[in-house]
């Protein structure tokens, strides 16, 4: 999921590139003053980041893009996150010794640890058909 999603986002971004490279390429010098078009703001905001940060939170959250239904926009985000913490869990269960680490403050810090490993376990169960607290350490 997330290679298809980050692929269409560069296509995406290229077909614009293609069309617009001032806009891309130079967003300052388009946006404003003399050179402004009317399009530069809906193509700018069309190729931003879907997912950022906050300065006052360490979380991760969703951008909401006009014409872009929340739900989708939201379904996306916890499917893109949901791949990538099952993946980080496959690798720990391949590569590493002892039990599961569940660091993933990074993702959400309105959430708790509990209501997070739960998140990732069952995300993990779902996908590999067995929940890590299953697992019998050796």
């Amino acid at each position: 999921m997330p290679l298809r999603f980050l692929f269409a986002r560069y296509l995406a971004y290229n077909r614009d590139k293609v069309h617009y490279p001032e806009i891309l390429c130079w967003p300052g010098a388009w946006m404003a003053g003399e050179r402004l078009c009317r399009d530069s703001e809906t193509i700018y905001r069309r190729n931003r980041a879907l997912f950022v940060d906050k300065e006052d939170d360490d979380g991760i959250f969703p951008i909401y893009i006009p014409g872009r239904a929340r739900h989708d926009v939201d379904e996306t985000f916890n499917q893109f996150y949901d791949w990538i913490v099952s993946y980080d869990l496959a690798s720990q269960w391949i590569e590493k010794e002892g039990p599961f680490e569940y660091g993933y403050k990074w993702l959400s810090t309105t959430h708790g640890p509990d209501k997070m490993k739960g998140w990732v376990a069952e995300g993990f169960a779902h996908s590999f058909g067995v929940h890590p607290d299953e697992f019998e350490i050796l």
